[in-house]
């Protein structure tokens, strides 16, 4: 089952689908969320990633009508505790049209500890950060 994180939501259950499986969440019906220049949604596998096999993850970005759009995505991990090391960077910033999909392969060491993976969004002069809590197994 795949999760979704829209713009300003958390994920949540319900919502429409990015071709990789059941969906969560949207910006569609949220208070102003028609005013903003691109939807950004975030897709993964599950929120229990387990330690040391492939987690899926994907970003789809869109203008209000639904159309894909390019944008820079850039994404970091960083820990949802009172106090942590810094957001560890993953890969870089990326330019994508529409959408982009990777994996990643939580590190043993990750196991238990509150994570919160983000993507940084940047399109049309606008920036939205969207936040994925993650409990590794």
């Amino acid at each position: 089952m795949l999760h979704l994180l829209a713009v300003l939501v958390l994920a949540g259950h319900g919502g429409p689908s990015l071709g990789l499986g059941p969906a969560s969440a949207r910006a569609a019906g949220l208070p102003g969320a028609s005013d903003a220049p691109f939807t950004a949604v975030f897709s993964a596998t599950t929120h229990r990633p387990r330690a040391a096999t492939l987690w899926h993850y994907a970003i789809r970005v869109s203008d209000p009508a639904g159309k894909p759009i390019q944008a820079r995505v850039r994404f970091l991990v960083a820990f949802a505790g009172p106090s942590g090391p810094p957001p560890r960077r993953l890969g870089g910033a990326h330019t994508v049209h529409g959408g982009f999909r990777a994996t990643f392969r939580w590190p043993r060491a990750t196991r238990g500890q509150p994570l919160v993976f983000q993507a940084i969004v940047t399109a049309r002069g606008t920036t939205r950060r969207l936040a994925y809590w993650i409990r590794v197994r």
